[in-house]
């Protein structure tokens, strides 16, 4: 799954063009403001709230969640099958840090979100 800005979204030229059959998937927010237009070589399918993607023997459910983790057009997705969660920026987390699978990481991610309100666009939309 794409997600605008992120690592994966600067190696999807890169990915397109070592697997030409393959297909990239994001949010039809993602396809239609960003990845369609300067990120993929060629047009990503933009998934819609729960569509599935089938996969030979997985079935991956995509769950349009705006702004959760942050951005307007995240999603989530849920492999069906194995019941495993996707999810980029979940639990974020600033810098070079160990694994946080049995540590506290709600406490990192607030944080990095703390952090953040500490810049120039800190609480900048008009009212």
């Amino acid at each position: 799954m794409v997600k605008p800005g992120s690592m994966t979204s600067e190696l999807l030229p890169e990915w397109q063009q070592l697997a030409p059959q393959s297909d990239a998937v994001c949010s039809m927010v993602g396809k239609r403001v960003s990845v369609d237009d300067c990120l993929a070589l060629r047009p990503v399918r933009g998934m819609t709230d729960d569509e599935v993607l089938e996969a030979g023997r997985y079935r991956f459910r995509f769950l349009v969640t705006p702004h959760v983790p942050h951005c307007w057009e995240s999603g989530l997705m849920v492999e069906e099958t194995q019941q495993t969660l996707l999810c980029s920026d979940l639990f974020h987390q600033g810098g070079n840090v160990e694994p946080g699978a049995h540590s506290d990481v709600v406490s990192r991610c607030r944080e990095v979100l703390v952090d953040y309100q500490q810049g120039p666009l800190a609480n900048s939309i008009a009212r």
